[in-house]
């Protein structure tokens, strides 16, 4: 996944509109439309803005997403047996 994916998964998962967190980041709606589509890679500070405005560490937006097992009982140690 790519940084302009994963900002805009945060964004949605925020319930955040382009035009809310272009306004919270301080940037235009179309460059974070731009940034979403990965036509535009953002400047270091634009990062630190958009990370800000998600309420996440910067770093967070290059990292791949963990997955959601779809029955959280089948996977992983906590599984309790019967």
């Amino acid at each position: 996944m790519d940084l302009g994916h994963r900002v805009r998964d945060l964004r949605n998962a925020r319930h955040l509109s382009q035009v809310e967190l272009a306004a919270r980041a301080g940037v235009a709606r179309n460059t974070l439309n731009r940034i979403e589509n990965g036509h535009l890679m953002p400047t270091a500070p634009v990062i630190e803005h958009l990370a800000e405005a998600l309420n996440v560490a910067p770093g967070t937006l290059f990292e791949e997403p963990v997955p959601l097992a779809d029955d959280p009982q089948e996977t992983g140690p906590e599984k309790q047996l019967p």
